[in-house]
């Protein structure tokens, strides 16, 4: 019975398979759960890192060919999304310099809706005063 119970009790704590990994052309929507599943504040049991770190920088790559604002809009809440939370789980400054990049790649672009060009500096001012 007690080998039983240890059984049982080793397979109930054995993850299930992982989730295969995110592809370079996973469309926005998988983009944002694979980083909702890394972030602590939304999931309580979150995915590992790597995965996490993996969709921001899907998130931002798509950032750079993102040809209207409203894509640009949704990939740079992605990829802020995704560095914020890579931020907190690992204290590494190198995601907020991330952070700031993709703020800058917006901010760089010819032409720009107000808001969004509001957003990303509100992102990048946010970013910096955590570095500091």
């Amino acid at each position: 019975m007690l080998a039983l119970c240890s059984l049982l009790a080793l397979a109930l704590a054995t993850p299930g398979p992982a989730a295969p990994p995110l592809s370079p052309t996973a469309d926005n929507d998988a983009v944002y759960k694979e980083i909702v599943a890394g972030d602590p504040a939304l999931t309580t049991s979150p995915a590992p890192l790597e995965r996490l770190v993996v969709a921001t920088e899907l998130a931002e790559e798509k950032l750079r060919q993102a040809a209207d604002d409203d894509d640009a809009e949704d990939f740079l809440t992605l990829a802020v999304q995704g560095r914020r939370a890579a931020y907190v789980r690992s204290g590494q400054a190198l995601h907020l310099c991330r952070l700031i990049a993709a703020a800058d790649l917006v901010l760089a672009r010819d032409v720009l809706r107000p808001g969004l060009r509001a957003a990303a500096r509100d992102f990048r001012q946010e970013a910096q005063g955590r570095r500091r």
